[in-house]
């Protein structure tokens, strides 16, 4: 997909992410805090959403 300049999103309900942040091929990835927050990812808030 690189070779055709498409931006590529990787979006999880949870991850650990004990080995980093930076996945290959992937621009940004998108996640909850229902885990923890990770610095570097794109965090929504989990309790934002629940009643």
């Amino acid at each position: 997909m690189k070779e055709t300049d498409v931006k590529v999103n990787l979006i999880v309900s949870h991850g650990i992410f004990s080995k980093g942040n930076s996945i290959e091929g992937v621009d940004d990835i998108y996640t909850t805090d229902s885990f923890r927050y990770v610095e570097g990812i794109n965090c929504f808030p989990v309790g934002d959403y629940l009643a």
